[in-house]
């Protein structure tokens, strides 16, 4: 069982991993699961599911597959900021 610290202390990696997901993604073009998994030091189970809880929350995040995909976030939406 994991304690009450150590699930706070966890939470919190995890809402910092996802304000830098947005703000990476804000300040560059499309970037790659790997590179965001090497970036973080997680997996890439993990960066897709960072990539779920930021689409659940309304951040507008495209998903491109093969060899030039990636995620980015929508243009209109990145011009505005």
């Amino acid at each position: 069982m994991v304690k009450k610290e150590n699930r706070e202390e966890l939470f919190d990696l995890k809402i910092e991993r996802l304000l830098s997901i947005i703000i990476y993604l804000l300040n560059h073009q499309r970037v790659s699961s790997h590179f965001l998994a090497d970036k973080y030091n997680v997996s890439l189970k993990t960066i897709q599911r960072d990539i779920d809880t930021l689409t659940l929350a309304g951040i507008p995040i495209i998903s491109y597959y093969g060899v030039n995909g990636g995620y980015e976030i929508e243009e209109e939406i990145n011009s505005n900021c």
